[in-house]
């Protein structure tokens, strides 16, 4: 039940848990949500719970012109499926016109989804995809403009496909062990020229010095959150280079922060830090 209190809070997420089809009385309360209480549908979480696929695409298509049509509905930042069925995922998302992210995850532990997604199925507008349990030796990312992709568990496949796609300025990748996919990514990132941006979380490095694997010069940014890291050999090759290093819940020694704060010193000028563009 929606009360005025909820707005009151600034709550701006909404999660859908979809026992059955979509329908009219469903859609009927999102527009109600989308005019009353829109700050609501900044996130949505669109979640099928029912053991065959669900008329998504109506549920997107309604979401999209509730958008288009309606003055208080301004702020749409992410939109997110979880469901077990190809075709939850496989859809026209065009309608959903400047959301910022699009987010895919396949809870079926035993298929992955083969996804077809090109520009007229991706919102305009839309820069980040998260995507986790599918097969991606199936996506053109040039194709469909996603400038920041997001890989997600162990079960996405097929990225040394996709090696040679080159319009991606930032990638992650999240909660999976160090394998040859892993391997695949780091190789993208070494040979990619427009990727600016690249971060692991959650990925056993196993050993791996990362910051010596990694030497590609058109990176500004790295990102390793609970990698393993427990030496920042290779660092000195990144000084005058980085505009951002975040190193944060690792193993590092002491030695290793003096280097930091040598990086640190290399990022800036007398008056402080200073962007790369304006360094030199």
């Amino acid at each position: 039940i929606l009360t005025p209190s909820i707005a009151q809070k600034r709550a701006n997420n909404i999660v859908i848990d979809l026992t059955g089809p979509v329908s009219e009385d469903l859609l009927t309360d999102i527009r109600q949500i989308a005019y009353e209480f829109p700050n609501l549908l900044r996130h949505i979480t669109v979640r099928n719970n029912t053991d065959k696929p669900i008329n998504m695409q109506k549920l997107v298509d309604t979401i999209g012109e509730e958008k288009r049509v309606n003055s208080r509905f301004k702020k749409f930042i992410s939109f997110k499926v979880e469901s077990t069925h190809s075709e939850d995922f496989n859809l026209d998302y065009g309608n959903l016109t400047h959301v910022d992210g699009i987010s895919l995850t396949n809870t079926d532990p035993n298929n992955l989804v083969g996804l077809n997604l090109s520009t007229y199925r991706l919102p305009q507008g839309t820069k980040d995809l998260t995507l986790n349990g599918f097969d991606l030796s199936t996506i053109d990312l040039n194709l469909a403009k996603i400038k920041s992709l997001t890989l997600t568990g162990d079960r996405n496949t097929g990225f040394s496909r996709m090696l040679g796609k080159d319009g991606l300025t930032a990638l992650y990748a999240m909660r999976r062990p160090l394998d040859n996919e892993i391997r695949d990514i780091i190789a993208f990132a070494n040979s990619s020229s427009n990727l600016h941006t690249f971060g692991l979380t959650d990925v056993n490095l196993q050993g791996m010095k990362i910051l010596e694997v990694l030497r590609n010069p058109n990176l500004a940014a790295l990102v390793f959150n609970r990698v393993g890291l427990n030496s920042l050999d290779g660092i000195e090759f990144w000084n005058g280079k980085l505009d951002r290093l975040i190193v944060s819940n690792n193993q590092l020694g002491m030695d290793d922060y003096d280097r930091l704060i040598q990086l640190c010193d290399s990022l800036a000028t007398d008056y402080g830090f200073v962007i790369i563009e304006k360094r030199f």
